[in-house]
């Protein structure tokens, strides 16, 4: 069983008040995710961190680009908008954000070179002055699962 069929199947069960999963794997792979909530079929994440063991290593835009193309069940797909071989760390972004009236909302993947990605939600004005703000997203249980496993894979 993968770690991603893993995860699908804790959150299977209700949850009411926000919580936090880790699943460890033997080789060294993790993930965490930062749930509101969940019912039988999806859940309201805040966010999501996954480890790769380090047997796993793959040059960081390769694994960016990779990511970009396999990961689904999202509301837009992510493109990758920025590879910083200095720091270590590719962003991926939805290609084509949700506009909600003056307003953007989008999603955001890090990934560096230790293995380790994360993926949140923002909203975003048009204003540059106002910061952007985290915000939770909605995913069937089994896009969680398929998303952790392209993380990893």
């Amino acid at each position: 069983m993968t770690l991603g069929e893993t995860l699908q199947q804790n959150l299977a069960r209700p949850i009411r008040q926000p919580q936090t999963f880790t699943i460890e794997a033997a080789q060294g792979a993790r993930v965490e995710a930062d749930v509101e909530a969940s019912d039988a079929l999806a859940c309201r994440l805040r966010g999501l961190r996954v480890q790769r063991p380090a047997q796993d290593a793959e040059p960081l835009p390769q694994w960016a680009h990779r990511v970009a193309r396999q990961a689904s069940g999202l509301l837009e797909p992510l493109a990758v908008h920025e590879i910083d071989t200095q720091r270590g760390e590719a962003r991926l972004r939805s290609q084509t954000p949700s506009q909600k009236g003056h307003e953007v909302h989008y999603y955001e993947a890090v990934l560096n070179t230790t293995g380790q990605a994360s993926l949140h939600r923002y909203r975003a004005s048009y204003n540059p002055h106002q910061p952007r703000e985290p915000i939770p997203f909605t995913l069937t249980h089994e896009a969680v699962g398929k998303l952790v496993d392209d993380f990893l894979s």
